[in-house]
C-alpha cells in the first residue's frame, strides 16, 4: 500500500434517493491510499444540560447510519471521465467500517444515550491516479451533507 504524498482530486456526486432530512450526515471523504477511501458520517450530538438543571435534562438528537447500506459494496459506485480504468462506474472489492461513541449522555432514565461517528472504508479496484477526477455515489445511503 503506497500512502499519497499528493493530493488527489476528488469530485463527490452525492445521489439520493431516499429524502429524510434526519439520516446520519455525510461529513467527509478523504483518500487513505491510492486504493482506499475513507468516508465518515455523524449521527447526531448530546445537547448536555446546563446549571440547574440534572442529568436528565440532556437531549440526544441523533439520527443513525443505515449500516445494512452502508457495509454492502453495490451501495457504492465510483466513476471518472479521465481515468479509462473508471470509465465504466465499478464498485469497490471490499467495505470496512469503524464505528465509535463521540458523545454521551448522563441520563441514566434512558439508559445513558450515545451518539456514534461511523469511518466506512472502500477497497477500490483500482489505484486512483494523481490528477484525474472522480465521481462517488452512494445512492442506497440515507443521509443529509454537511
Amino acid at each position: 500500500m503506497r500512502i499519497f504524498p499528493k493530493p488527489i482530486i476528488l469530485v463527490i456526486t452525492l445521489t439520493l434517493l431516499c429524502g429524510n432530512a434526519s439520516a446520519s450526515k455525510f461529513k467527509q471523504l478523504l483518500p487513505v491510499t491510492d486504493r482506499i477511501l475513507m468516508l465518515h458520517f455523524d449521527d447526531g450530538y448530546v445537547e448536555h444540560y446546563g446549571l440547574g438543571q440534572a442529568g436528565n435534562d440532556d437531549r440526544v438528537v441523533k439520527s443513525e447510519l443505515l449500516l445494512i447500506w452502508a457495509m454492502r459494496t453495490a451501495s457504492y459506485t465510483l466513476s471518472s471521465a479521465d481515468d479509462p480504468n473508471y470509465a465504466t462506474p465499478l464498485a469497490p472489492l471490499k467495505v470496512g467500517r469503524k464505528s465509535k461513541a463521540k458523545d454521551f449522555s448522563s441520563n441514566h432514565a434512558l439508559n445513558y444515550p450515545f451518539v456514534l461517528e461511523h469511518f466506512i472504508y472502500l477497497e477500490l479496484p483500482h489505484a486512483l491516479q494523481h490528477g484525474k477526477t472522480y465521481h462517488l455515489q452512494f445512492p442506497y445511503l440515507d443521509f443529509t451533507r454537511s
